[in-house]
């Protein structure tokens, strides 16, 4: 199980290609998951979808 941060998550958002590379590579060798904190900080932002997950307030 891999911890991912939001940096890592907006960096995916905004389409870097070295950011959305590490995490397919990640997500080949482990879980992934949030913190309390990041999931609070996606639920202020507008919608997105990250790695092929629509991530929303909820």
């Amino acid at each position: 199980m891999i911890v991912v941060d939001t940096d890592i998550l907006i960096d995916v958002a905004r389409e870097n290609s070295n950011a959305i590379t590490c995490l397919q590579q990640i997500e080949q060798q482990s879980s992934i998951v949030i913190s309390s904190v990041t999931q609070m900080v996606l639920r202020c932002t507008p919608p997105v979808t990250i790695c092929g997950y629509q991530l929303k307030a909820g």
